[in-house]
């Protein structure tokens, strides 16, 4: 490539930059004009960028991540996408593992504080966002080709605002990692359980027990009441003693399996395959849906505000609350995202709507899921599983699908969650994406060691998401855009004292918000 080429996107002279050789990577584009690279290609642009030793502040940073790990579409270069795909990617973004702990997080609130606490976090969060927005509009983008709320907090905070944002960004990271490991192993142990039990055992299983305070029907279990981990096990359990179930226990060798399948594939040094399976988390998420509709609806709605015979008391407050705002701050939390997909937008005077939408849709989907679910569950609300799908039998074929299709489409999101980790330490550390196979191989035991020791240890989800979710939203959706914004407002002298309370005041709540996760059960 010569010299006198400008970069795409450069606002400095070819004269203020260094000549430089493009490397491997690039091999094929050098005779091409940069317009011309394709989306996926952007990280190996970014790189090019960083050796171009600048005099002036570099415009395209390399912890700045591509929109097409976000948006449900491959974009070329030039794209840019409609509304719909706008309102779509942030739903999408936001459809994660805390969809299946909803109901049991409800559970631990109490009816009545569960729907205000989802309408309540839904605002908090979906205004944060929007301050996350306007604090990028606040910036002059001719110094950045691609911002982020980092640039944001660090233009504004300093170098601490920097480093802030990125730990707790990373916390979230390796807190969805996690997670998403200690539900494949589930997953797979099911999934393995039931396909074992329909080739090999299938005249060879127990039936379901029952018992007289109807803790279980023929269709829902209440295990938390049998084990201190889920138990499904503990009520459907073969007679036999076979090699299969001492190689197959999900807390002591299937997480172990997880390691020869996820260690390759997080390995990788370009994710953009797994991105063509997108559109699964999409089919996953209405699955559910359908799957808790269905259920539902055979059941029929159980709710006692009083006691009686037929049934136990629901309880419309339970001092467990801070359970439910802390999973829904993970549930909620794509504040780290909303600049990457909001990136593209073909219109950008819509984002503010566009995001309420989408916050409504997200809002309107963890109602179904939380409140429907624990509306319709036939039988004692703290039944109800930190996973909903452990409440139903292991061989129930809505189930299966249900379990297999969330294993499948986690497997293939999981490689992309640790090559956001692997961007966002490596800039920190290295300032370079990919510092060499051996940096990346023991980033990944790190972070797949991490998830199977929760899956070994303690493979309770739900706690699991609302310390990640308290703690990351503290920082993300709670004190970074607010401080940010009371920053602005004062540079433009318009900083009033109900700005200061509001704010100051959304502040504390994230604070105690995290605090009060460490006072209960």
């Amino acid at each position: 490539m010569s010299s006198e080429k400008e970069p795409l996107l450069s606002h400095t002279s070819p004269t203020s930059r260094d000549p430089f050789v493009v490397n491997n990577l690039n091999s094929g584009y050098e005779d091409q004009d940069n317009q011309s690279l394709k989306f996926i290609a952007q990280h190996t642009r970014y790189r090019y960028y960083a050796k171009l030793h600048h005099k002036e502040k570099l415009i395209i940073p390399d912890h700045v991540l591509p929109a097409y790990l976000f948006i449900p579409v491959l974009p070329s270069a030039g794209y840019k996408q409609s509304s719909l795909v706008t309102i779509f990617a942030i739903w999408n973004t936001m459809m994660g593992s805390s969809l299946l702990s909803l109901p049991w997080a409800v559970s631990q609130s109490g009816f009545a504080v569960g729907i205000f606490a989802i309408v309540l976090m839904g605002f908090i969060c979906f205004y944060t966002c929007y301050l996350v927005m306007k604090g990028a509009d606040s910036m002059d983008k001719s110094n950045y080709a691609a911002l982020e709320f980092t640039d944001v907090c660090e233009h504004y905070l300093g170098k601490i605002g920097k480093l802030t944002s990125i730990i707790f960004s990373l916390g979230a990271l390796y807190g969805v990692t996690t997670v998403y490991l200690v539900l494949l192993s589930n997953f797979l142990y099911n999934v393995g359980e039931f396909i074992h039990y329909e080739a090999f055992s299938k005249d060879n299983v127990l039936n379901t027990t029952f018992n007289s305070t109807g803790l279980s029907t023929p269709e829902v279990l209440c295990p938390s009441r049998l084990s201190p981990f889920r138990a499904n096990t503990d009520i459907l359990e073969p007679t036999d003693s076979s090699l299969f179930y001492h190689l197959w226990q999900e807390h002591l060798t299937v997480p172990f399996y997880l390691l020869l399948i996820l260690f390759p594939l997080s390995s990788l040094k370009s994710p953009t395959f797994f991105t063509k399976f997108n559109a699964l988390g999409t089919v996953s998420v209405v699955y559910i849906v359908i799957f808790v509709i269905v259920k539902s609806a055979s059941w029929g709605p159980h709710l006692a505000f009083d006691s009686t015979a037929n049934h136990e008391k629901t309880p419309l407050f339970s001092p467990k609350f801070p359970a439910l705002t802390g999973t829904l701050a993970l549930a909620m939390f794509m504040h780290n995202a909303v600049l990457s997909i909001m990136r593209n937008q073909e219109k950008p005077e819509n984002n503010t709507r566009d995001l309420t939408i989408a916050y409504i849709l997200t809002v309107g989907t963890y109602f179904t899921i939380g409140i429907v679910f624990y509306s319709y569950f036939p039988i004692a609300k703290d039944c109800i599983e930190q996973v909903l799908l452990d409440n139903f039998p292991q061989f129930d074929v809505m189930t299966f699908c249900a379990r297999l299709g969330l294993l499948f489409q986690m497997i293939t999101v999981y490689p992309l969650l640790t090559y956001i980790i692997r961007v966002q330490t490596f800039t920190l550390m290295f300032k370079k994406t990919y510092p060499g196979f051996l940096h990346v191989g023991v980033l990944n035991c790190v972070i797949i060691g991490l998830g199977i020791t929760f899956a070994v240890l303690y493979p309770h989800v739900g706690h699991i998401i609302r310390y990640v979710g308290s703690f990351s939203g503290l920082a993300y959706i709670f004190a970074l855009p607010c401080i940010v914004y009371m920053l602005i407002e004062r540079k433009r002298k318009s900083l009033s004292w109900i700005k200061i309370i509001v704010h100051g005041g959304l502040i504390l709540f994230g604070v105690t918000n995290f605090l009060s996760q460490f006072f209960i059960s």
